[in-house]
């Protein structure tokens, strides 16, 4: 505490911690990192809407109305606190009791089984209302003044359970040029009331699928397909995980082979790490100590990945590349195999820069002895044909649709089964979320009440500023950095605990 000239001690005044990373960014700054870098999801939420730049540029603004928690306040302490027993952070809340008796207690209304379902069969239309104004600005930005086109999509499907046995299952196909969704197929093969017989006593939503579970991606990447007809629009390429079943049952929807199929190259650097685990697990003697080991199959991997990325578009320098880095990878001092790794002081292979300064690199590690290498090498130079590699040109990758997945999956529960409407309520509230954010969520409310306050307008906006601001910051070179080295360290932690179970 710093004293002043009488002796009294005075107050320092909080001007911030220097070493955080502020959240809100700086419009006006053109110099600011955070601008500077792309991130997917400030540029999807930016062009969708522009609404938020007549609110504030804090984050988190006073609210002067009526509230019953104050959710800013509950949700900091909660990640302050830690739990007595593990001493980890994040603590959830949970419900104490029946909703019945809450409402009972705050005297508000109680909703019966009937007038809930009425309500949300509501809400479905109204949502589903805006996901189709959704998708139709997502189809007109592909568009543009043309009114037929051509794009490709990329199709992946996600269960309500692991396995074989999910009754629920969605198809999402997204855009790879603006990496907005343009269609869902929400599925399921089960129904209540067919299940109780009571199938004619009412007219009511059934079921929409019958087969197995593992199916529902190839006959929701059909409907997909054939509703583009009616939209105007072609989808010439398909983006898929590896599965080649959905791709077979849509290659032919506009005529004789009309769609190409296109790898997704996470999908094909992931095969080379299994299918040398497959070799390593078949072959007796390939692993063990300075032979296959698993972190050098993560290296191999890593490498053919960083390959393909860095030479998007050029088919004869990728397949020169990935093979490089195969021997890279697997050299050592014992066996030195850089001489197809580029040349100069610019290269990317460590040997090559220092030869080319005048000072050769002294390798620490051993390298693998050209017996284990060849045992190898037909397995990885299977996934170094040109024809593959045709295939991931495009550099593309799913994880628009993995990050669409999450969305559903934290709206809809895992554990609980529901039917098609609230399925179906979810995967479009999902859908709005995920091309529009917020200001989305806004058009709902609208169409169901016809008007909303301002406070929850601002409030909800926030949020869209917020995922913008932590895209951003989570998309610098210095936090993909970071979080690689957490992921280091929890790797050598990983390996610590197994060491000391062994023991």
């Amino acid at each position: 505490m710093a004293k002043s000239r009488s002796g009294r001690s005075k107050k320092r005044r909080f001007t911030g911690n220097r070493y955080t990373i502020r959240a809100t960014i700086n419009e006006n700054d053109e110099t600011s990192e955070l601008n500077s870098t792309e991130a997917a999801s400030a540029k999807k939420l930016e062009s969708s809407h522009t609404s938020l730049e007549i609110f504030s540029e804090r984050l988190f603004e006073t609210s002067k109305d009526n509230r019953i928690v104050s959710w800013t306040t509950l949700i900091s302490f909660f990640a302050i606190v830690c739990c007595p027993d593990c001493y980890s952070q994040g603590l959830e809340l949970i419900e104490d009791s029946l909703a019945k008796k809450l409402c009972a207690f705050l005297g508000l209304p109680f909703l019966s089984k009937l007038a809930f379902r009425n309500q949300e069969r509501k809400l479905l239309k109204a949502t589903e209302r805006v996901a189709q104004e959704n998708i139709n600005a997502a189809l007109s930005e592909i568009k543009g003044s043309n009114s037929f086109t051509k794009c490709g999509i990329s199709i992946d499907g996600t269960w309500q359970r692991r396995g074989y046995s999910s009754l629920n299952g969605c198809v999402s196909a997204i855009s790879v040029d603006t990496g907005k969704i343009l269609d869902i197929e929400v599925m399921t093969q089960y129904c209540h009331i067919c299940a109780k017989g009571n199938s004619q006593s009412s007219k009511h939503v059934c079921l929409n699928y019958k087969g197995s579970a593992g199916n529902m991606e190839v006959v929701g990447a059909y409907r997909i397909f054939e509703r583009s007809n009616v939209r105007n629009v072609q989808y010439n390429e398909y983006y898929g995980d590896g599965d080649s079943k959905g791709y077979e049952s849509v290659k032919n929807v506009y005529g004789i082979n009309t769609v190409t199929k296109l790898e997704c190259i996470g999908y094909v650097q992931k095969r080379v790490g299994g299918r040398l685990r497959q070799l390593k697990k078949t072959t007796k003697g390939l692993g063990g100590k300075n032979k296959l080991t698993d972190k050098l199959i993560d290296r191999i991997q890593n490498y053919y990945g960083i390959a393909i990325r860095n030479n998007v578009g050029n088919l004869q320098k990728m397949m020169s590349s990935v093979i490089a880095a195969f021997f890279h990878c697997v050299s050592g001092k014992n066996n030195s195999l850089h001489g197809q790794c580029p040349e100069g002081s610019e290269s990317w292979c460590r040997y090559q820069r220092a030869k080319a300064a005048g000072s050769p690199l002294k390798e620490i590690e051993q390298g693998l002895p050209n017996k284990i290498i060849n045992l190898i090498k037909p397995t990885y130079l299977k996934l170094c044909n040109e024809t593959l590699l045709k295939k991931c040109l495009h550099g593309k990758t799913q994880n628009c649709n993995e990050s669409y997945n999450n969305i559903l999956w934290n709206i809809v529960p895992k554990n609980i089964f529901i039917g098609l409407e609230t399925f179906r309520l979810g995967a479009l509230l999902a859908l709005i979320l995920y091309n529009s954010g917020y200001a989305g969520i806004l058009s709902v409310i609208r169409n169901v009440n016809g008007s909303l306050p301002e406070s929850v307008a601002q409030e909800l906006l926030t949020f869209d500023k917020q995922r913008i601001s932590t895209s951003l910051r989570h998309s610098l070179p210095i936090a993909k950095l970071s979080r690689k080295k957490k992921e280091k360290q929890l790797e050598k932690q990983k390996v610590l605990r197994m060491k000391k179970q062994k023991a």
